[in-house]
């Protein structure tokens, strides 16, 4: 009945947790004089950009942009090109390019506009904000690019500047096309980032430095100003954010981190999800007191909690009787999301075998066969071929000749490779069990075994590395 008169989550647990957990550990890396001391940029600012951008204004606008980051000395040429002289051509319809590998550190880098795309104004400035950012971080952070979430933290870092009202204004892109003499209109994302988490980052750093968020959101687009509004609404109702007023101070991060233990029981699903998050980012999966606390979120109400615990499951190497009994528990649910994953796990620490053996004959039974060679392979490997293992040899032989007809190498060598020491004798037993595979067929089995590609693949010729937006 209480849930009745709770105020909503304005966006989904996980999302809403990855930005206030990235929020936080930027400002821990760049510190948070950077949000309290930045200017605001508004579209209000630049009032030429009424009606498209001339190559000259966009030049004058990303000369602001990169001279309003501290201590950047990077300089940038806008070109602007009709479309076919854009790399790609017609065919590829790049509207930006800018090659970050071939920068020569003496000359001035140049962004090459297509014409068609600079009457969207918007559109051009976003991307123009992303080019600066981008370079600033490779130059001043290079380690935010190694992370797998960069272009959050690159949103972020834009929204810390100054940049978010930009950046959220210039995140679709509407064309208009002529299908069987009907018009039709498609709306496409160019930015990586959607608006409304641009919405909600700028409704927490508003809540964050006590303003008031009414002028921004009328600058934004519609969908990102709704955003930011129920957030705001919601931050200063609840209180409830893995980042609050009251850290607004460096430690923020390894407070969190030192303390993720206690959080991993915590009440909040929201701080609980961030612990786990954590315990990963502060290399303590090898710990058991932290992993034996990670189970008890394993059947969280909340499905991104317990998708979070499941993996860290997955990751850790050390395995007391709390993750040991859960692994097994998760084999008689037979949840097709983690009970494979379970399984392998067990398989692979020698663990439960005749529980481990239940499911297999479970996964041919279903022809989830991709999974079942997978850990037949890790089962060979730890124990030998047991007469119940050589059973299956039939539906081993069927799994791998699916994979093979695929040509999913990786599929492959992952049933295949763990049982390498046990090959010889393998082979042997599939000739006995299979008769009507041919030599071919096994021949290719030995071949991925051993590291070899009996597939043939075009290597993908990735050319330079650009900073695409379509």
């Amino acid at each position: 009945m209480l849930s009745w008169f709770s105020r909503k989550r304005p966006i989904d647990l996980a999302d809403k947790a990855h930005i206030e957990f990235r929020f936080s550990w930027l400002a821990e890396q760049i510190g948070w004089d950077i949000l309290r001391e930045s200017e605001t940029w508004t579209p209000l600012k630049f009032s030429w950009f009424d009606s498209g951008i001339s190559e000259e204004d966009a030049q004058v606008f990303v000369d602001m942009v990169a001279d309003s980051l501290p201590d950047n000395e990077s300089k940038f040429q806008i070109v602007a090109l009709p479309q076919r002289l854009m790399p790609g051509g017609e065919e590829e319809g790049i509207e930006f390019h800018y090659d970050f590998q071939s920068v020569d550190p003496v000359s001035t880098p140049t962004i090459k506009v297509s014409r068609n795309v600079m009457l969207d104004r918007c559109m051009t400035m976003a991307a123009l904000v992303q080019f600066v950012v981008n370079d600033y971080a490779g130059r001043k952070h290079h380690d935010f690019l190694e992370y797998e979430d960069r272009d959050l933290i690159l949103a972020l870092f834009a929204v810390f500047h100054g940049l978010g009202i930009i950046c959220a204004n210039g995140t679709l892109k509407m064309t208009t096309e002529t299908m069987e003499q009907t018009h039709v209109s498609r709306v496409r994302y160019v930015g990586a980032i959607p608006a409304q988490y641009f919405g909600y980052a700028l409704a927490l750093k508003s809540w964050l430095m006590g303003e008031e968020p009414g002028e921004t959101q009328k600058l934004l687009r519609p969908d990102a100003g709704v955003m930011m509004k129920k957030a705001v609404k919601y931050l200063r109702s609840t209180g409830d954010a893995c980042v609050t007023p009251g850290d607004l101070r460096d430690d923020t991060f390894g407070k969190r981190a030192s303390a993720c233990v206690d959080d991993l029981t915590s009440e909040s699903a929201q701080i609980r999800l961030l612990a786990l998050w954590t315990v990963e980012e502060s290399e303590k999966l090898d710990d058991e007191k932290v992993m034996s606390a990670v189970v008890e979120s394993f059947h969280h109400v909340e499905p991104d909690v317990a998708g979070a615990a499941k993996y860290l499951l997955t990751k850790t190497r050390v395995f007391p009787t709390q993750v040991v009994g859960c692994l097994q528990a998760s084999l008689d649910e037979r949840d097709d999301t983690f009970s494979s994953v379970a399984a392998k796990i067990l398989a692979g620490q020698g663990l439960y075998t005749d529980h481990v053996v239940d499911y297999l004959r479970y996964l041919f039974r279903h022809r989830r066969r991709a999974d079942a060679a997978v850990i037949m392979s890790e089962l060979v490997m730890k124990q030998g071929m047991t007469p119940e293992l050589e059973s299956f040899i039939p539906e081993f032989i069927d799994a791998a000749g699916r994979l093979v007809a695929a040509g999913d190498q990786p599929g492959l060598f992952a049933a295949l490779n763990p049982a390498l020491s046990k090959l010889e004798n393998l082979l042997d037993l599939i000739r006995v069990h299979s008769p009507s595979s041919t030599d071919v067929e096994v021949e290719q089995l030995v071949q991925i075994a051993y590291g070899q590609d009996p597939f043939e693949f075009d290597e993908p010729d990735f050319g330079e590395d650009r900073f695409v937006i379509r």
